[in-house]
């Protein structure tokens, strides 16, 4: 997507910002409308965006990041109580994905 916001700057400068705070705060509540306000878009129009150029939906990929996060936390040695915590998530659950991935419950 080439066009440009109401400012001038590229829609994918304002997405990478708001990815980029998203892995610089994982334990974090990240809601839409703080992503949106970050890449100065309202939400429904970030959202759109945001979904055309990741091919993912907001929540999903916040959590996603989040949860790779604490995988490799978990894979630095980390329990994953703690790695879980880091993250923002409240517990561990004995829950997995189809890869076997184990599900956290985000705050």
């Amino acid at each position: 997507m080439l066009d440009r916001g109401v400012f001038g700057e590229r829609y994918e400068a304002r997405i990478a910002r708001a990815i980029s705070y998203v892995d610089e705060n994982p334990a974090e509540h990240i809601s839409l409308e703080k992503l949106s306000a970050i890449a100065c878009l309202s939400p429904f129009h970030f959202h759109r965006v945001f979904r055309s150029l990741t091919g993912e939906a907001v929540r999903e990929f916040v959590e996603r990041r989040k949860l790779e996060h604490a995988i490799a936390l978990a894979n630095k040695g980390k329990s994953w109580k703690y790695a879980a915590a880091a993250c923002g998530f409240r517990a561990v659950s004995t829950r997995t994905d189809s890869s076997g991935i184990p599900f956290a419950a985000p705050l």
